[in-house]
Parts: structure tokens; C-alpha cells; sequence
């Protein structure tokens, strides 16, 4: 089945922190075939409404579920 995004007060925030923690680690990679995705990565402003907007969101969305539990990613989150 198919779950909702995680959209509390925050969670925008929350995951671009992990996002940005996970590339500068190591742990998130873009494969260099997926065009869509590098493209939208490299002119992301964060309040930009374009239609590359959309692989940014998926990703994070994606990202906070696998990581934002993790004891290098949970002190990334502002309580």
C-alpha cells in the first residue's frame, strides 16, 4: 500500500538537513544516468515550483523514511 508523506511542522526542515548530512557523508549517492534527478538537485532553491521540485520532494520523502531514525541522522532533528 501506498503511505502518506511525512508533512509535520518541521519535517520540510528535517529532511533536507538529512538529506544534505547524507551526501556530505557519503551514505546518498545519485547514480550519474539519472539526468532528472542531478538536474533537479542542481537547481533546487527550496522555493522553487517548478516541475523538477517534484524528484526533490520524492527523494527526501524516501530518504527520511530510511534514515531519519538512525543514530547519526536523529540529532538532525530540532525539537
Amino acid at each position: 500500500y501506498i503511505q502518506s508523506a511525512h508533512k509535520a511542522a518541521g519535517s520540510v526542515d528535517w529532511g533536507n538537513r538529512i538529506l544534505n548530512y547524507g551526501f556530505k557523508r557519503g551514505d546518498i549517492t545519485i547514480n550519474p544516468r539519472c539526468e532528472y534527478l542531478i538536474k533537479a538537485f542542481s537547481h533546487h532553491t527550496g522555493k522553487n515550483a517548478c516541475d523538477l521540485k517534484h524528484g526533490v520532494d520524492a527523494t527526501r520523502y524516501i530518504i527520511h523514511r530510511l534514515l531519519a531514525y538512525g543514530h547519526n541522522y536523529q540529532k538532525l532533528r530540532f525539537q
